[in-house]
């Protein structure tokens, strides 16, 4: 029973493993967590009222460990999510190394740097004093969940000296919105990394850069496995050369090159051939076809969090489908300038084609492109 208390987690993932149709948010598996017994208490007495409690965030901590899943995944649903939830709640957020991808073997925690500057586990892991409060699995994606989770925190556990634990394995599907806060702190986390630890960029100056990420490895694969998770996941070659055909139309003016970013085959983007001034870059390092995207002029994206964390990081302008960041995936695609809106069939609509001249013009008369940057900078 005391281990059964200290670490409820274990039987919640030993329950899902060995009944997976069971939801990993249901509400019954919240009763294995004290501190979900402890609220209903408290609700029960109190009915309704709440006390204010003065707290010591600097004391007060939030641990996630990532899901494993591919990076992109990782920085969108394990450590924004709980970095913005520690800022929501007034807790310090916890830094816990990203785990090793199951689409490649990357040290994605030294290359990205996104753990500089911030509280790390082993840190907290010497402190004797520090109690573990494990928190009940459930859905974030209202705000009623997010109120009922703020109260756990700060009116059940209102003591210093605590480390508070998101479940394991989880999707919480956080409706707290990230692309107001997020891309300017993977940004400055990112940039002053590769200022650090430099990657080389083989970018001729003399041209405009564009980057393409087609996604296919591990999508192509769903077609036999997950028929609704493919029909979500693919994009048809005819999208991204209708995208090409007609930003290569909007800047026919100025000397560029094309470079295809992807896990697939060159037999399978054949199509791509026909692209001129295009250089396929196919099955390379994972980390360097990231600061490739991010080091593009303009990038077209697909809807992998991927390539869209790149491009969050990116100062170059950036084409997205319009409907790429569907409620399943939320991907939090800013809603700035340099962010453009492609249509649903990879054309640029008119006003599209002009946001792009905007963009790109005032990049020109700024002499700020990133391409340029990431070979002197980086």
């Amino acid at each position: 029973m005391r281990r059964f208390a200290e670490n409820p987690d274990e039987i919640r993932l030993f329950i899902l493993c060995r009944f997976p149709s069971i939801s990993p948010t249901s509400y019954w598996l919240r009763w294995l967590y004290p501190a979900w017994w402890k609220y209903i208490v408290y609700a029960l007495i109190m009915r309704g009222t709440s006390r204010a409690h003065k707290t010591d965030c600097s004391s007060r901590f939030l641990l996630r460990v990532p899901n494993a899943a591919g990076i992109g995944d990782q920085i969108v649903t394990s450590w924004s999510e709980a970095y913005l939830l520690a800022r929501h709640y007034g807790l310090t957020f916890v830094h816990h190394p990203f785990v090793e991808s199951p689409h490649d073997t990357c040290d994605w925690e030294d290359f990205l740097g996104f753990g500089i500057g911030e509280t790390q586990i082993q840190q907290i892991l010497t402190y004797k004093d520090l109690k573990t409060v494990w928190l009940p699995p459930m859905s974030l994606a209202n705000q009623d969940n997010i109120s009922l989770l703020g109260r756990i925190i700060n009116q059940i556990y209102p003591q210093n000296n605590i480390l508070f634990r998101l479940p394991r394995n989880i999707y919480l599907q956080t409706a707290l919105d990230q692309s107001d806060t997020m891309p300017a702190i993977y940004s400055k986390k990112y940039r002053a990394t590769r200022r650090k630890w430099p990657v080389e960029v083989s970018f001729d100056v003399r041209h405009l850069h564009i980057g393409v990420h087609i996604r296919r490895g591990d999508v192509s694969k769903l077609k036999e496995t997950n028929l609704q998770q493919w029909r979500w996941r693919w994009v048809s070659d005819v999208y991204y050369l209708n995208v090409l055909r007609d930003l290569l139309a909007v800047i026919e003016d100025m000397p560029c090159v094309v470079h295809i970013f992807s896990d697939g085959s060159e037999a399978e983007l054949c199509a791509f051939r026909q692209v001129p001034y295009c250089v396929f870059h196919l099955d390379g390092d994972p980390k360097h076809a990231f600061h490739g995207l991010v080091s593009a002029d303009v990038l077209v994206s697909s809807p992998s969090a991927f390539s869209i964390c790149a491009g969050k990081i990116s100062s170059g302008v950036k084409l997205i489908g319009g409907h790429f960041d569907q409620a399943q995936f939320r991907l939090f695609v800013p809603e700035t300038a340099d962010w453009i809106r492609v249509e649903s069939d990879g054309h640029l609509s008119h006003c599209a084609k002009m946001e792009v001249r905007e963009q790109l013009a005032d990049r020109s008369r700024a002499s700020v492109f990133p391409a340029r940057q990431a070979r002197h900078a980086y």
